[in-house]
């Protein structure tokens, strides 16, 4: 690939994951419709699974950007980083979350146990890969410049 912009790099292989997660989502969509024969129950299904599948999204946008990130440090030669930040929601924060949460908040914490994991996770890995880019000397703009949406503000003219 020769040396290019880690930014550039970063956003070049976070989009077949999130490709990926997006094609599972709609599968899923998909798979429930299917399965319910469009019966009543199933379209009411659908006004529930909604919301709940943009949720879903955006959960699989903060992992593709875990998964990648956790790719860079991997790619950087530094092995210990990338294994913590790879297993760091499904194991270090997703299981003492589903131990703790549903024991204080019953039936309703094991959902909400799995968001909280996803944002624990996601802020470790921004908080470590922001560490890295300074520690390397490149611009931690580099990385959210790519990820933000840019906002474009026109001045309206007063004629």
């Amino acid at each position: 690939m020769g040396r290019e912009r880690i930014s550039k790099l970063l956003l070049h292989f976070s989009g077949p994951a999130i490709l990926a997660v997006e094609t599972t989502a709609f599968y899923n969509l998909f798979d429930a419709i299917w399965c319910g024969h469009l019966a009543p129950e199933a379209l009411a299904a659908l006004t529930v699974s909604n919301p709940l599948m943009a949720i879903y999204r955006a959960r699989a946008l903060a992992i593709s950007l875990q998964n990648t990130l956790s790719f860079f440090f991997q790619g950087i030669g530094k092995a210990l980083p990338s294994l913590i930040i790879a297993s760091s929601r499904q194991l270090i924060f997703l299981v003492p979350c589903l131990l703790i949460i549903p024991s204080l908040l019953g039936l309703s914490g094991l959902w909400i146990a799995c968001p909280i994991a996803d944002a624990l996770s996601i802020v470790r890995t921004l908080t470590w890969t922001i560490t890295e880019f300074r520690r390397l000397n490149i611009p931690v703009s580099q990385l959210l410049t790519h990820w933000l949406p840019k906002i474009s503000v026109r001045k309206q003219s007063n004629s």
